[in-house]
């Protein structure tokens, strides 16, 4: 009896530990990002002077409680939850930036779109530009409620006097959303302000 009680044994001891080990692994991380058309960094590169308008994004701003590593879920109206399993695959700000330039592309199709540091790479000055400059004052996940989008936006011409400024809010609800269809959400807030650029946009290119 001696003999097939020590196998067994050490056999349950040995289940144990693989259930132990298992139980301490840690959670898998996921992680998230902001789709958008590509820009057509070619054209953009191999015509600098084109008779296209040029629409650069000069400046993107975020509010430090959301540019973090972590996805940030608003609790209540004073209490925020860090979801430390749930990352953004690259800075937020750089995520934003490039989705809000790969949007307006798409909405202008016509013109050439480029963030700032690629058009500082620029080989000559380019002409009927201008330049975005976007202040994101909120850019929310609300448990049990859904997003929220506000910004403050202006467009400079190219000698780099402001011809429009505004403020844009937008929300969308999403009550029993989970976090990718929240994430989904709020790239759906981004394309919409996106068309409200394009469309201001258009108008004063058509001045």
């Amino acid at each position: 009896m001696k003999r097939l009680l020590a196998p067994l044994s050490l056999l349950c001891s040995s289940l144990l530990l693989v259930f132990l080990a298992a139980c301490a692994s840690p959670p898998r991380e996921s992680f998230y990002t902001l789709n958008a058309p590509a820009l057509n960094r070619s054209e953009v590169a191999q015509h600098p002077a084109s008779a296209k308008p040029l629409l650069v994004v000069t400046e993107v701003t975020m509010p430090e409680i959301v540019n973090r590593p972590q996805i940030v879920v608003h609790e209540s109206a004073n209490q925020v939850v860090l979801l430390e399993q749930q990352r953004w695959a690259a800075p937020l700000q750089s995520l934003f930036s490039l989705a809000l330039a790969g949007h307006l592309q798409s909405k202008l199709p016509q013109w050439q779109l480029a963030l700032r540091q690629q058009h500082a790479n620029m080989a000559a000055p380019q002409q009927h530009r201008w330049t975005l400059w976007l202040d994101v004052n909120n850019f929310a996940l609300q448990a049990r409620q859904g997003v929220q989008l506000s910004a403050h936006w202006s467009i400079r011409n190219g000698e780099g006097k402001t011809v429009h400024s505004a403020q844009t809010s937008l929300q969308q609800a999403c009550a029993a959303c989970d976090n990718s269809a929240l994430i989904a959400a709020q790239e759906n807030l981004l394309k919409q302000l996106a068309q409200e650029i394009a469309d201001v946009s258009l108008r004063l290119n058509a001045q």
